[in-house]
């Protein structure tokens, strides 16, 4: 009985991320490196547990009052909580791969990196996965870099961090059906001044190539999340000074447990409340990558992915890490030499913190300037392939070839219906050509090859909306 054929063309998903970094849990080492499907938060930590947790340091007098503030570390792990800015941002299914358990990450950001790249290795065999998002490439800094003021000291401290994005992009290329969403890397204190010196950084160090595969976005982000504290671990509190303050303090015991001379909670509830609004002030800074992530899904499922991901506020976000002004956007959108536009976060009264950019890191490239066109490009080469797929093997002949072409043109006229392609007619919008002495040789015929050529013009973002006012003078 022959193969049944398709009769039509369905368009494949175009927001399921890729997720890579560190978990808390591996299954007993059979989900490292393992692509898992996870629809929420709740069944990510049934599989891969929690945020490591944050450590509390205070000083304290003789008498056991607080002396300073109580500082509350900055999480080193982010995985965990990159998700939950992801599903507050419309995010929803998702793919984890664990480069490693907490316990297990390399000693050394070399080591480290052989972790995430077997990680994205991984990846490219899901073929489902659209989006790559890095949350914990940070931890390939070589150091915190909080003086550093050199370009090229930058350059060299970053490289690792880079690399990975740099293997992240030519996996894209490859594979033709995904897009990397990136993070221009900044030290945790960073001030105004040093927005240039991490731009320049950036673009230093993402190379060339495969530009068009990827979208930077800066800055990072103060969001509303605390840090997770494990109230039981006694590595989590660290008190300097006092008086008889017993060793391996913890946060707080069970009601159930036998004696409390170790729990905080219980020995002085004040100074346990005072940890408490410590934790609760000090919320979470994170890559700004997730949230995107969460963005470009929300935008894909209720417009579609030909709408630009962009002015679109950012849930569970504070405020982001360095305010940029239109001056300081116009640089980063435009790279004259090399392109390698990055796109903005930024802040307006009234509307919260937007995604203020919509370009590939291909900003000089007419064809490939925007996330949306490139995405689009995307969905329809990988929707068109799959649903050809059923002709192999079938005679590479005037028949099979005038069946493609109408599949192929059925399916793009229901993207221009839905607004994906520009046009008064699907005519003005896309054109689609298969057949012999058109798009295949004879040579190509002999050896297997079915070639279809498809042309399209894809709807671009108003990036820009200029408004023209002039004064009517009065006539008598």
């Amino acid at each position: 009985m022959p193969p049944l054929l398709t009769t039509s063309i369905t368009a494949v998903k175009t927001a399921m991320p890729a997720f890579i970094g560190y978990t808390e849990k591996n299954g007993d080492l059979s989900l490292v490196s393992k692509p898992t499907l996870i629809s929420s938060l709740m069944e990510y930590e049934a599989m891969f547990g929690h945020s490591r947790s944050s450590n509390i340091y205070l000083q304290l007098h003789d008498d056991n009052s607080l002396n300073g503030e109580i500082v509350v570390s900055q999480p080193t792990f982010h995985l965990h909580y990159a998700l939950q800015l992801y599903f507050a941002n419309g995010g929803n299914f998702c793919y984890i791969i664990s480069a490693g358990t907490f316990q297990s990450a390399g000693a050394s950001p070399d080591a480290r990196l052989v972790q995430m790249q077997q990680a994205v290795a991984a990846a490219g065999e899901v073929d489902e996965i659209t989006l790559f998002v890095f949350p914990d490439a940070p931890l390939l800094i070589i150091h915190s870099l909080t003086n550093s003021t050199n370009v090229n000291d930058l350059n060299e401290k970053t490289n690792l961090y880079y690399k990975l994005f740099k293997d992240s992009l030519a996996l894209c290329e490859q594979l033709r059906d995904r897009f990397a969403i990136l993070d221009v890397w900044q030290a945790f204190n960073s001030m105004p001044s040093d927005t240039a010196k991490y731009i320049m950084a950036f673009r230093e160090s993402i190379g060339t190539d495969h530009l068009s595969y990827g979208a930077a976005y800066y800055p990072w982000l103060r969001t509303t999340i605390t840090s997770y504290i494990n109230e039981k671990e006694g590595d989590a509190l660290n008190i300097a000074g006092g008086t008889g303050v017993p060793k391996r303090l913890v946060l707080r015991k069970e009601n159930s447990s036998p004696n409390f001379t170790n729990s905080l909670f219980h020995i002085n509830r004040s100074l346990y409340d005072e940890v408490q609004k410590a934790i609760s002030k000090n919320t979470v800074v994170l890559p700004p990558s997730a949230a995107v992530a969460g963005i470009y899904t929300t935008v894909d499922n209720a417009q579609g992915v030909w709408k630009a991901p962009a002015n679109i506020p950012l849930k569970l976000v504070k405020e982001q890490m360095v305010f940029i002004s239109d001056a300081e956007q116009q640089q980063m959108n435009i790279d004259v030499t090399n392109g390698k536009s990055i796109n903005a976060i930024r802040t307006f009264p009234g509307k919260g913190v937007l995604v203020w950019g919509a370009r590939t890191l291909a900003g000089n490239d007419n064809d490939w300037r925007y996330v949306s066109v490139r995405r689009v490009f995307i969905m329809v080469e990988e929707s068109i392939k799959k649903g050809t797929e059923p002709f192999v093997f079938q005679p590479n002949d005037a028949n099979t070839w005038a069946k493609v072409k109408l599949l192929s043109e059925n399916f793009l006229s229901r993207q221009w219906r839905a607004g994906a392609l520009p046009g008064a007619t699907p005519r003005q919008a896309f054109y689609v050509t298969c057949g012999l002495g058109q798009t295949m040789t004879i040579d190509d015929i002999t050896e297997g090859r079915l070639i279809i050529e498809i042309g399209l013009a894809v709807v671009r973002p108003a990036e820009f909306v200029i408004i023209r006012i002039g004064h009517w003078m009065k006539r008598d």
